[in-house]
């Protein structure tokens, strides 16, 4: 099933607790540009805009974009979490110690 832009928006804004004001603090932006974004048939941020956005929601940017998919890929996902990765500025010990502790959540649940 597909899904607009602005849906997308608000489902994930609502979905991490958000309120308009909220997330237009969190991205630099005005609460009725956000509104805006969620309910015009067409939105059409920034590409600032856009990362701001996907960096605050924890998605890619082209899953945003992407009306055919109401769920990221596999490749977006790996998109985010390196994008997260780099924001926190993890060492390559976090980052393997962050993949030790996947590994233990994946063995206890088969």
């Amino acid at each position: 099933m597909s899904e607009s832009f602005g849906k997308k928006l608000r489902k994930l804004r609502v979905k991490r607790g958000y309120t308009l004001a909220e997330l237009a603090e969190l991205v630099e932006s005005k609460k009725d540009y956000i509104w805006q974004l969620e309910n015009k048939h067409r939105a059409n941020p920034s590409g600032e805009l856009l990362i701001k956005l996907s960096n605050v929601l924890s998605v890619s940017p082209d899953f945003l974009l992407d009306d055919t998919r109401s769920q990221q890929s596999n490749r977006q996902v790996a998109d985010t979490l390196f994008r997260k990765m780099e924001e926190e500025n993890l060492t390559i010990e976090e980052v393997e110690a962050f993949f030790d502790v996947i590994k233990k959540i994946r063995s206890k649940n088969p």
